[in-house]
């Protein structure tokens, strides 16, 4: 003990936290092993160096699909990409059911995954919290269109021609993902991105509006760049708003159990209901700051329309039945999504004098 002890006892204790592996961020290539080598059946790779080490051809006429995949992935800004291996005696489903058990990923990309395979690999992540990004040549091999967690991109460089395997342009959906999956969940939307390493298709108008009124997205040459388009799942609704809900649910989940971690209890009283008003309160603030709802307004009379509202009851209005099961209901939130602008009308006047 120190002369400082007897004069000052100072114990600082860690606060307990909940450990949260999800992330929004990355996506999980999905795909067969390599020729040759023998990778984890699925892990994280930091650089197209390591994908190579691991077995997998990345570029040439030996090129194999995953390794193609992760060449677009890394050239269009990934910083981290999982790879899943489908074994040989195992469907896509099967893999991506068990690489659920590996948290660090939210995107399913596949590469080389039969068509026939993607239907109901479609079907079974509508079952989960992760999303289904895809890439197709000439045909789409979902026919399901309602599905919200299943984004479809139509490989094609010229509409209903199928690309040059080993080229990249099938691998479309790849960067797609790369580049929007940098961006944090509320503050992107999956269009207008510029990708590299692929090629913008060249397609009629009447091709894209096929394209976007089926849903689908696709790369294109806009002012020199060539960025992608659309950015919707299969059910019409956008793919930045899907990725939003999970991140603001998986927030909540993750401070409201952190809260009864650092706590000795919270109390079934006003005070302790206000405690996690509060939580609520915070998640949403983050996630208005981030972009994914609507920063407070007003309206043309000058009343104020707040970008969320919270509610939560009263101790005094709920049961004691229902405060001995020391579960509190009626917790609940509103929130004006902030959404985004992808087209733009512009109606002007020239004259000679006012």
């Amino acid at each position: 003990m120190s002369n400082l002890d007897k004069l000052v006892s100072i114990t600082i204790n860690l606060q307990a936290t909940v450990a949260d592996g999800v992330s929004f961020s990355n996506m999980l290539i999905l795909g067969a092993a390599p020729a040759s080598g023998s990778p984890q059946d699925i892990a994280a790779y930091g650089s197209l160096a390591e994908v190579q080490d691991a077995g997998w051809k990345v570029t040439g006429e030996e090129a194999e699909p995953v390794g193609i995949a992760a060449r677009i992935a890394f050239a269009n800004g990934a910083k981290l990409v999982y790879i899943g291996v489908v074994k040989a005696e195992e469907t896509a489903v099967q893999a991506v059911t068990r690489s659920l058990d590996t948290e660090g990923w939210y995107v399913v990309a596949p590469a080389g995954v039969e068509p026939d395979e993607m239907e109901d690999l479609a079907e079974y992540i509508e079952t989960t919290e992760k999303l289904l990004v895809y890439g197709y040549s000439q045909t789409d091999p979902v026919s399901q269109t309602e599905l919200y967690r299943t984004a479809a991109v139509c490989c094609d460089h010229v509409y209903g021609t199928a690309v040059e395997a080993e080229s990249g342009d099938g691998y479309k959906h790849i960067a797609l993902c790369a580049k929007a999956l940098q961006y944090t969940p509320g503050s992107e939307t999956w269009a207008f991105k510029p990708v590299s390493s692929v090629t913008a298709s060249q397609f009629t108008t009447a091709q894209m509006k096929t394209l976007e009124d089926a849903h689908t997205n696709y790369i294109a040459s806009v002012g020199g760049r060539t960025i992608t388009m659309n950015g919707q799942v299969k059910a019409g609704e956008w793919i930045d708003l899907i990725r939003f809900r999970d991140w603001l649910k998986n927030e909540m989940q993750v401070e409201v159990a952190t809260l009864f971690l650092k706590r000795p209890k919270i109390p079934y009283t006003d005070s302790g209901i206000a405690l996690i008003d509060k939580v609520m309160r915070t998640v949403l603030k983050r996630g208005q700051q981030n972009g994914g709802i609507a920063e407070d307004a007003y309206d043309s009379n000058e009343n104020l329309i707040p970008g969320f509202t919270t509610s939560v009851p009263l101790a005094a209005d709920i049961s004691d039945s229902v405060k001995a099961s020391r579960k509190l209901t009626g917790c609940t939130f509103s929130a004006i999504i902030a959404g985004a602008i992808h087209m733009v009308e512009i109606n002007g006047d020239m004259v000679y004098s006012r």
